[in-house]
């Protein structure tokens, strides 16, 4: 984030405006832009100082924070609001060779989803795409 902060305030011509930062538990960061169009365009920016934060390493541990943050707010043992939660880190801990904790995510999320049986598509979507990417993993692991 700190790259991140320096290419914006040096670069203005971006849109950046300004940025506030509070720290606690968790750290907040508000950005103010001049224009959705230019947040858009630098988050598109493959250059830009932003993308290495994606990565997937980098996505755990605020994955990780969304998801103890979905169980406070919704307390829910079945929310699928809370499987959906359970997904987004799986795919990083799959995408950083982690399966074993993937597949324990997975199958978290798999017995919320049991629990609702009329659940629409739109909520199973990304449920079974971490599925299908589990599957061709350990396929190509049993070829070799």
């Amino acid at each position: 984030m700190p790259k991140m902060l320096k290419e914006l305030y040096q670069h203005r011509e971006l849109g950046f405006l300004h940025a506030e930062m509070w720290f606690s538990r968790t750290i907040i960061l508000v950005q103010y832009w001049r224009s959705l169009e230019q947040l858009l365009a630098y988050a598109k920016n493959k250059s830009a100082e932003h993308l290495p934060a994606w990565k997937a390493s980098a996505a755990v541990p605020i994955l990780n924070q969304a998801v103890d943050l979905d169980a406070k707010l919704y307390d829910l043992k079945l929310s699928p609001l809370l499987a959906d939660a359970k997904v987004a880190p799986a795919r990083s801990y799959l995408d950083m060779g982690n399966r074993q904790h993937a597949a324990s995510l997975l199958a978290y999320a798999t017995a919320i989803h049991a629990a609702y049986k009329t659940l629409g598509e739109q909520y199973r979507a990304p449920l079974r795409l971490l599925e299908t990417h589990l599957g061709a993993i350990d396929r190509t692991k049993s070829q070799h």
